[in-house]
């Protein structure tokens, strides 16, 4: 595979890893120095424990809720072991007997390593373009 598979492999790993709250293996897709942060917010998370304790707060607020991140109109530049990356989000919420609706859109940007031949997120950042007006029982998933 190219570095260009191998890192869009890498955004939809953590999409899934996300979507589905399995802590170990989206830590796994950082560094051990990586962080993920939301523009114009206070929202940043650095380091293994606190992308830990990101997703865990995120599975514990989201209760029977589900959500489904798709990424897309992936930009990458590669340069040797390092690469930066662009992409539009979109979130999809579905809640127990209601119809799916989309939560939010936005735009990632990514910095990116590669690290015993595998590449990682050394920072990720969300700019939210629209994000609906949420309720405490709906956490921040995107």
């Amino acid at each position: 595979m190219s570095d260009r598979d191998d890192i869009c492999e890498l955004h939809a790993r953590y999409n899934h890893y996300m979507d589905s709250y399995d802590q170990d293996a989206f830590v796994n897709l950082f560094t051990s120095d990586g962080s993920w942060q939301l523009v114009g917010g206070a929202e940043k998370h650095e380091g293994r424990s606190g992308l830990a304790a990101f997703i865990g707060g995120l599975k514990q607020a989201a209760g029977d809720n589900r959500f489904h991140h798709c990424v897309f109109n992936e930009a990458i530049d590669v340069d040797g072991d390092r690469a930066t990356a662009r992409s539009y989000v979109m979130n999809w919420l579905f809640r127990p007997g209601e119809r799916p609706r989309l939560t939010a859109f936005g735009r990632y940007s990514d910095e990116l390593r590669r690290e015993a031949g595998e590449w990682r997120f050394v920072h990720r950042q969300l700019d939210c373009d629209w994000l609906e007006r949420r309720d405490a029982a709906v956490p921040l998933a995107s």
